[in-house]
């Protein structure tokens, strides 16, 4: 016993948790980790448990239903928006479109109806002026025509009565036949150059027998006459005398036109009616005054 004392020793049980026996026994007779059959269940049981799905709530079911109804809202809404959008547009342009060419033709049909009456009417003027060209003669014309004529005669008769005594003699005698006989003293005012022509066709014994007072008024036109008395006056101008001729011209003229509703000859020209000219028919003008203002005047 004493031999064998060394020889032996006191073991004891080892553990037996997981643990300790992964570490004890790390290989077994194959190679292969003692408990490779346990981390091969353990693994699968692992797996199976992560991809076991979670079951659904109803508050789950609730927010997919109402996403997916929102995301189908959207898309529905935006196609019906696009297909809408391009419907209407295609609807507006041939609405517009129709619409555009109708007023469009109205407006033309109108513009052009418009047009053609200018041109018939001025085409019908035209025909109407080849058929009657003595009946359209513009008035204008025949008034300027009528205006120039009276305007030469005035200005020759101007012109005659600075070369010719003989007017401005006419024209005293018609002034001094336009007084009373009974008047006596005569103060008669001339043009100084017309003065000239009565002092040498009367003497001064002539005026003197005859009551005349010759003065020159350089404020008179040639042609005029003016005479004043104790109690009366006379105006006898040049342009008055020319007035009362053409007066008298055209009142003669103008009696000899033919009835305008005569439509027997329509080809015969019309005189225009004569221009207005002074109501006066009497080229002398005779005005009365009293003794007392005849006497201021002759002082």
């Amino acid at each position: 016993m004493t031999d064998n004392k060394d020889e032996f020793e006191n073991w004891s049980i080892p553990e037996l948790s997981e643990s300790n026996q992964a570490t004890v026994e790390e290989n077994t007779l194959f190679g292969k980790p003692a408990a490779w059959y346990n981390n091969k269940d353990k693994a699968v049981e692992e797996v199976e448990v992560e991809d076991q799905p979670k079951p659904l709530t109803l508050d789950d079911i609730e927010a997919i239903r109402q996403a997916a109804y929102e995301d189908g809202f959207v898309e529905g809404k935006d196609a019906g928006f696009a297909q809408g959008l391009e419907e209407g547009k295609l609807e507006g342009t041939e609405a517009g479109h129709t619409e555009g060419l109708a007023q469009g033709l109205q407006e033309g049909i109108t513009q052009g109806a418009e047009q053609i009456e200018q041109q018939v009417a001025m085409w019908q003027t035209l025909l109407d002026r080849l058929h009657n060209p003595l009946e359209k003669l513009d008035e204008n014309t025949e008034y300027q025509l009528v205006r120039l004529a009276t305007t030469l005669a005035e200005q020759i008769t101007r012109c005659e009565v600075q070369t010719s005594p003989q007017i401005i003699l006419q024209a005293l005698k018609q002034s001094v036949d336009a007084l009373p006989i009974s008047e006596q003293k005569l103060i008669i005012n001339l043009h100084p150059e017309d003065l000239v022509f009565v002092q040498n066709a009367y003497s001064q014994e002539q005026c003197i027998q005859r009551g005349w007072d010759l003065q020159a008024e350089p404020a008179l036109i040639r042609g005029d006459c003016q005479i004043n008395t104790k109690v009366s006056s006379v105006e006898f101008t040049f342009n008055s005398r020319i007035d009362q001729v053409l007066k008298n011209f055209f009142k003669e003229n103008h009696q000899q036109l033919p009835n305008k509703n005569d439509d027997s000859d329509l080809s015969n020209d019309q005189p225009m009616p004569p221009p207005t000219v002074p109501e006066n028919d009497n080229s002398a003008e005779t005005v009365s005054e009293t003794p007392d203002s005849a006497a201021q005047t002759n002082e």
